[in-house]
């Protein structure tokens, strides 16, 4: 494995004696062909630090069968939690690994889940937009190529209409990413 090779580079049996729980060291020491899961060592070893990458982590592990959003796994791991941790300190269900599992559904409705937009930084920009709030939905108002490119960027399921009240272009949609609006935009 990538990340045995390259802890065994970086660290001495001593060092990695102190700094990994004991069977861990052992079976990295001896060469075990024991898999060792990437969640354990993250904990204890920077995967900064021993020049660990996102390519080395699907290499190992395979990671790329199992998540649709490895990229966002590897990072969880890289910041020395699990995925497990980071719902839990989030007040999140088992529906995070689910959707690291399935890919992004930003029509999804969950506990908290509106929290992963800010976790993992992705970018939601609606500046050229206005918002209007509702009590099961948000509405989105702008020019319809905006508004079509944010609905293709976050596969929103709802279509982009005329709203012919108000002479203009709309886009309306409940779940996580609208929740997240309401919460943290100024309208």
């Amino acid at each position: 494995m990538i990340i045995i090779d390259k802890i065994i580079e970086k660290y001495s049996k001593e060092e990695i004696y102190k700094l990994l729980p004991r069977i861990t060291a052992r079976n990295i020491i001896f060469n075990r062909k024991t898999l060792i899961k990437a969640g354990v060592l993250a904990k204890y070893i920077s995967f900064d630090e021993i020049g660990y990458t996102l390519d080395d982590y699907i290499s190992d592990y395979k990671a790329d069968k199992k998540y649709k959003e490895v990229k966002y796994v590897f990072e969880i791991l890289r910041s020395g939690k699990n995925i497990g941790q980071l719902a839990k300190e989030n007040d999140m269900t088992d529906q995070l690994d689910y959707i690291l599992k399935h890919g992004f559904d930003f029509n999804s409705n969950g506990l908290n889940l509106y929290k992963v937009i800010d976790i993992f930084k992705i970018k939601v920009d609606i500046k050229k937009m206005e918002l209007e709030k509702f009590e099961n939905h948000i509405e989105l108002y702008g020019e319809e190529k905006e508004l079509i490119n944010f609905r293709e960027k976050f596969k929103i399921t709802h279509p982009v209409l005329y709203e012919p009240i108000k002479k203009k272009f709309h886009l309306a949609f409940d779940g996580m990413l609208a929740d997240y609006l309401k919460l943290y935009s100024k309208s």
